[in-house]
């Protein structure tokens, strides 16, 4: 993912930014018959704002929630009796946690967890070839920050 942020305080900041959540491909072989493919792809965007708890030692604990939207793509060989929208824009919630680390003046690794959830989106049960509703992401980042000031 990446994004763009503003510090309102030393507690309170915001960021907006977009990432790749899923890119998933199923195959089967099914001989004479041939092989078929479905593909699967989940992006997002998300406006976020974080309260950052105090720094200890260059460390900076912090917690966070996010509001956006999740995009899916769905493209299939199969022929299922049950069809999804292949093409999907649902809302989306996230909530975030994780400690930051400055490095240097302007540079700060961060290391944090994001449970990224979208109760609307359909998605296809690959196993049963139903169709359910609602997507949940549980995400470990390792990144960097840079402070442009």
């Amino acid at each position: 993912s990446a994004g763009i942020g503003y510090h309102f305080s030393d507690l309170l900041r915001t960021d907006v930014n977009v990432g790749l959540v899923a890119s998933d491909r199923y195959r089967l072989d099914a001989g004479a018959a041939g092989t078929f493919e479905e593909t699967n792809k989940a992006w997002y965007g998300m406006a976020n704002a974080y309260l950052d708890l105090g720094t200890l030692a260059g460390f900076t604990p912090y917690v966070g929630a996010g509001i956006g939207v999740l995009h899916t793509r769905n493209s299939s060989d199969f022929v299922y009796p049950v069809e999804i929208d292949s093409n999907q824009y649902r809302l989306a919630y996230a909530l975030n946690a994780g400690v930051n680390y400055q490095v240097a003046d302007n540079l700060s690794v961060d290391l944090g967890y994001q449970y990224l959830s979208s109760p609307k989106t359909e998605y296809r049960n690959f196993a049963t070839g139903g169709v359910e509703d609602g997507v949940d992401y549980h995400q470990v980042k390792l990144g960097l920050r840079y402070d442009l000031w």
